[in-house]
């Protein structure tokens, strides 16, 4: 049986995390408190890793009644790392997007961007894509998750005029409106990518 947190109740001594069992990185809520792990890992040199993962371990141990599922025994039962999921059959189009943004996290993809110029030039050529597809629409907490890690590695960086046109490349699984940022010798290539693709 899978595990959710149960975000609309508050935990003892409020929303935090116990990073290495020390350091207490505290937040206003369930969602904050994972991008404030992500956060206080990049600034200190950690590797991202499965933040939400972690945080669900952190509180299903010390507080199980903030848990909904448990696993035989009484034992509580994580629901499956992002990566996990995305390496399974069948895994959702959403999973596949973190995962990679994770990856491109932990590799430090986001150190080293392109300038706005180049970027427009490739959204323009994303948002035209018949492999530009929509991952937005399921699981609305993956989601806001995904786009907070994302906006990190973009350094907060966008193309207004063409962000809401901007979706995933369902070749590759990654999000074009974070990757048209990126250099070209860190992002993935198939051979099913359109002739018209800016990356080969």
């Amino acid at each position: 049986m899978s595990t959710r947190i149960i975000t609309g109740v508050i935990p003892p001594g409020g929303w935090h995390y116990l990073q290495e069992r020390k350091h207490r990185i505290e937040a206003g809520s369930y969602d904050e408190l994972i991008v404030a792990v992500i956060n206080w890992r990049l600034q200190n040199q950690r590797p991202v890793g499965d933040a939400k993962g972690d945080i669900d371990v952190f509180i299903c141990t010390n507080f199980p009644r903030q848990c909904q599922g448990v696993g035989p025994k009484g034992a509580i039962s994580v629901r499956a790392t992002v990566a996990q999921k995305a390496l399974t059959v069948g895994a959702r189009f959403v999973d596949k997007i973190i995962q990679w943004a994770v990856d491109a996290m932990n590799e430090g993809h986001g150190k080293d961007l392109e300038p706005a110029q180049e970027a427009l030039r490739r959204a323009t050529i994303c948002a035209a894509c018949p492999r530009n597809a929509e991952w937005e629409n399921s699981c609305p907490s993956c989601v806001t998750h995904a786009q907070r890690l994302m906006t990190i590695i973009r350094q907060g960086k966008d193309i207004p005029s063409l962000a809401p046109q901007l979706h995933a490349c369902s070749e590759t699984n990654m999000d074009n409106r974070t990757s048209i940022w990126m250099k070209r010798n860190v992002l993935r290539k198939t051979a099913g990518m359109p002739k018209a693709c800016w990356i080969p």
